[in-house]
């Protein structure tokens, strides 16, 4: 079950930091001010660490989870 809920919140937060790279360069690149180039700046980069961390969550319990429903269905055809 932890698993299944990872894999829930991995996808939500590719969702998110794909939502917020989109805002980011958006601002970036609309602003002429220094100051919202910069904060903008950083908004980018914390949705790239984002979508990294996300990616490798998604990646991990996909894994465990079509582990998981791998032994439920050999358990329950190979009896």
């Amino acid at each position: 079950m932890f698993w299944k809920i990872a894999l829930g919140l991995g996808v939500f937060g590719l969702v998110l930091s794909i939502i917020f790279i989109i805002i980011a360069v958006r601002a970036f690149y609309a602003s002429t001010n220094p100051a919202t180039e910069d904060i903008a700046f950083g908004g980018l980069l914390i949705s790239i660490i984002l979508l990294v961390v996300s990616f490798l969550v998604v990646a991990v319990s996909t894994i465990f989870v079509l582990r998981g429903s791998k032994k439920e269905w050999d358990a329950k055809n190979l009896k």
